[in-house]
């Protein structure tokens, strides 16, 4: 080689790395814009550089551009074959990219190249526990801290196996040594507030998860799990809040967009967590909680054909994942196929034995002859599991139904009220918006405000609105109404809310609706066609619809304005009896007044206030159906019900329990039962338990003219 040529070779190459000396400064000082711009501005004096080109590439991997990552990465591979530190780096990214086949043959290579590396130790442990392989994991874990006991993320990792593993004491001391080592780590504080988040320990959870956004602002999965934290407590605008402050951030992470989604499932908006999967699709077609979502969403819309389909699409993706498994045995109860859904549930505890999802819904559909050894089985894992707060509800109100069942009533409601409180201790909530709701209701839709806007809304008999408390006998009625051939059962849907919403083109509405948005001549009209044009969708071809939203009766007057031709059916229950299979009952979403007997009382009061209001100012423009009634004469009523539909007699309505239409609803194994009456008066088995509800209820009917008596 010419001498100065060789001469301004060799400056290059010092130069080049005193540059990369100083980039790698301020890139570990988490200057990653300043960084960046060095390690490339080095590439454009020397692109054959394995240094930067490794380098950048780990900028673009902390970043989460995995494939920015790997064009870098394997570029320094190219020019400097196995080097042990670009072998680790980019099996991590490889790892992040869904390919731990390859990730971990990289690894191995890079610890025979360098057996003291424990960065690739530890990476290796985590490949190996995305692979399902825990005891390798927690192997590669131990020789990673064997090399340097000070490996912050190889304790926080074990952990999290220990997590997996339902060792929550273990788990909190892992994570413990490792915040001792580095206190401000955003990667551990994240890890313990989701470990605290699955123990339902909420308020801990935040805290942990706060610091871990102190640490990195721009950490958005820290982010996903404080929403996922208030989705629990049910405070959605922020769980929206935090979901779309992480899109905003990284809009390439399908996870953002599931995020959204589960939250807006939770609220019970199944159209915009619809248009958030499809955002999520565009990213990754083939994702397994996009499928898992899909099925939920379908099945919560009825879509039942559309849900098996996205539930076998996930369980293909991961055959034997046991919340995929927990949503099939779900679908199948709902469809009445109580054996398959049991074979199920089943099937989840071979998997994971103390799988509380499994156990719960094994205690709904299991015949009468399995109950006893269930319960006595749930009993056993009480006594003896490690169960966290959440799951521990789980199995209290698996068994307590159980023992309802089996004429154990004193048993029976001490498991259930420890379930309540279980529940009720994770989220905060008052009546006072639902209390400031109903009385602007009240005053809005008064006898001269619906007098005067009689007559002017759309004419259509197709909805026929069932409504009233949970668990009232709404599902019921429809499942009688439904045996008719000339009704479709729509089942509980979002459409007069939804209707409202679009065409406003406000924010979706809660329960803190205001009902002046609605009470506009020009608008009745619109809106009632609006709503009959979605609901024919459901059933193009069927005579009349059924849209069965128990809290409809707070839309109750609205409803007689926008459609005055529709029916509308308030089911009435004893007041005793409606509370208590409320109580006893662990909703999917909402219903936060459930959870607590005096909380459960004054919301009845409340409903039963605007109900009373609906008698003076809309008389006789419902029926009130009434499941005591129903009960001692099931043809008497069956019948009054199908004439004030305009329905002629049909004897199928009366075996109801044949009709094998899906039933999304708590009451969907209830329904597949002949009428009986072993539910009317049974709060009076748990009197000694329910005396604050009851002089709740009590006093307030001494103090007004309610119609229906408490028991």
């Amino acid at each position: 080689m010419d001498r100065r040529k060789e001469f301004w070779s060799g400056k290059v190459r010092m130069a080049v790395s005193e540059d990369i000396r100083q980039a790698k400064e301020i890139h570990a000082r988490g200057d990653l814009a300043t960084a960046e711009e060095l390690y490339r501005r080095i590439l454009g004096r020397a692109p054959q550089d394995p240094d930067a080109h490794h380098l950048l590439g780990v900028i673009q991997y902390q970043r989460g551009e995995y494939a920015a990552a790997l064009a870098s990465i394997s570029r320094a591979d190219q020019l400097r074959p196995d080097h042990p530190a670009t072998l680790n780096n980019l099996a991590g990214v490889l790892r992040e990219l869904g390919r731990g086949e390859k990730a971990l043959r990289l690894l191995t290579r890079a610890i025979t190249l360098q057996p003291d590396l424990a960065e690739a130790h530890t990476n290796l442990g985590t490949v190996c526990s995305r692979l399902g392989r825990p005891v390798e994991a927690e192997a590669a874990y131990q020789r990673a801290l064997t090399l340097n006991p000070r490996d912050s993320k190889a304790l926080t990792n074990l952990g999290n196996l220990a997590l997996h593993k339902g060792e929550y004491s273990a788990a909190l001391a892992w994570y413990g040594r490792a915040l001792a080592l580095v206190p401000d780590s955003p990667f551990t504080q994240y890890n313990l507030g989701c470990a605290l988040l699955k123990m339902g320990r909420l308020a801990e959870a935040e805290a942990a998860l706060g610091q871990s956004l102190k640490a990195d602002p721009s950490m958005v999965d820290a982010m996903y799990a404080l929403s996922a934290l208030h989705r629990i407590r049910y405070e959605f605008p922020r769980a929206l809040a935090l979901a779309q402050q992480a899109i905003a951030l990284r809009p390439d992470r399908i996870d953002g967009h599931l995020n959204l989604a589960e939250t807006f499932f939770a609220m019970n908006l199944f159209g915009e967590a619809l248009d958030c999967l499809g955002r999520a699709a565009a990213l990754d077609p083939d994702s397994l909680p996009l499928h898992h979502l899909y099925g939920k969403v379908y099945q919560s819309l009825g879509k039942i054909n559309d849900a098996q389909q996205a539930l076998d699409r996930a369980l293909a993706l991961a055959p034997g994942n046991t919340e995929v498994l927990c949503s099939q045995g779900n679908l199948a109860m709902d469809q009445g196929r109580f054996a398959r859904s049991a074979a199920l549930a089943r099937e989840m505890l071979r998997l994971r034995p103390g799988n509380t999802a499994a156990w719960y819904l094994l205690a709904q559909v299991s015949p009468t002859e399995e109950k006893e050894g269930l319960a006595r089985e749930i009993e056993i894992l009480l006594e003896k599991g490690n169960f966290a707060p959440l799951q521990r509800m789980r199995l209290h109100f698996a068994l307590g139904g159980l023992l309802e069942d089996l004429a154990e009533y004193d048993r029976a409601f001490a498991h259930l009220k420890e379930a309540n409180d279980l529940k009720r201790k994770t989220f905060h909530f008052s009546l006072e918006p639902q209390k400031r709701m109903i009385a602007r209701i009240c005053e809005v839709y008064d006898e001269e405000a619906l007098e005067r806007f009689a007559g002017k809304g759309y004419p259509s008999r197709l909805p026929i609105f069932i409504m009233g408390m949970p668990r009232s006998g709404t599902t019921l009625t429809e499942q009688i109404l439904s045996s008719h051939p000339d009704v479709h059962g729509g089942g509980e849907l979002r459409l007069v809310n939804e209707t409202i919403t679009a065409y406003l083109r406000i924010q979706p509405l809660d329960d803190t609706l205001d009902p002046d948005i609605v009470l506009r001549a020009r608008d009745l009209p619109e809106l009632g066609r609006r709503y009959v044009e979605q609901l024919r969708e459901y059933a193009p071809a069927a005579r009349l619809i059924t849209d069965k939203m128990p809290g409809n009766y707070l839309f109750l007057g609205l409803i007689a304005l926008i459609l005055p031709q529709a029916k509308i059916i308030h089911c009435v229950r004893s007041p005793m009896d409606t509370c208590w299979s409320i109580y006893k009952k662990l909703f999917t979403h909402g219903h936060q007044y459930a959870y607590e007997l005096e909380e459960l009382g004054r919301y009845y009061l409340l409903y039963q206030r605007l109900m009373e209001h609906w008698r003076k100012v809309l008389p006789g423009r419902f029926l009130e159906l009434c499941y005591e009634e129903m009960v001692a004469d099931q043809e008497g009523q069956t019948r009054r019900l199908l004439e004030f539909c305009g329905l002629d007699w049909r004897p199928d309505c009366l075996y109801f329990e044949r009709n094998r239409r899906p039933v999304h609803t708590a009451s969907a194994v209830q329904v597949r039962q002949p009428l009986h009456n072993r539910s009317v008066g049974l709060w009076k088995r748990y009197e000694q338990g329910l005396q604050p509800l009851l002089t709740l209820l009590q006093s307030s009917q001494e103090s007004s003219s309610a119609q229906h008596h408490i028991s």
